[in-house]
């Protein structure tokens, strides 16, 4: 018979952490989302719109800045590097920089290019994968 998982254990586990390297940057330290951030991002996504009614879609600014503010870390302390004041500093960087950042949350965080272009509406070009990662095999 299988040995089935108890409350303490399902619990108990750690979000991922990982150090990664990040052209024209560096070191960078990423903490998977919990539950919580990643619903935050997720609604974030869906939530703003541009344009009215029928014509109304997907605001997607700030997708990337708003998943590194709530992904990267300062390792002196253990907590967040940034937050919400800094989301337009973030969103000022250098593209190739945001875009390389963007795709390790994503393969950390296991968004595949399908999750990222339903949160995005589905818009060309914002979630383009450039990290060489794949959807898992089904």
């Amino acid at each position: 018979m299988a040995d089935f998982v108890d409350k303490t254990a399902f619990f108990g586990v750690p979000l991922a952490e990982v150090d990664v390297e990040v052209v024209r940057l560096g070191m960078v330290h990423l903490r998977e989302l919990n539950g919580t951030l990643r619903d935050e991002w997720e609604n974030y996504t869906v939530q703003r719109r541009v344009g009215q009614g029928k014509d109304s879609k997907p605001d997607t600014r700030g997708v990337k800045a708003l998943a590194i503010q709530l992904s990267v870390i300062d390792t002196r302390t253990g907590t967040f590097m940034f937050d919400r004041k800094d989301i337009a500093r973030i969103q000022a960087m250098p593209g190739d920089i945001l875009d390389g950042l963007f795709g390790h949350i994503k393969q950390l965080n296991k968004l595949y290019e399908e999750d990222v272009k339903a949160a995005e509406g589905n818009s060309d070009g914002e979630g383009n994968d450039t990290t060489g990662s794949a959807s898992p095999q089904g």
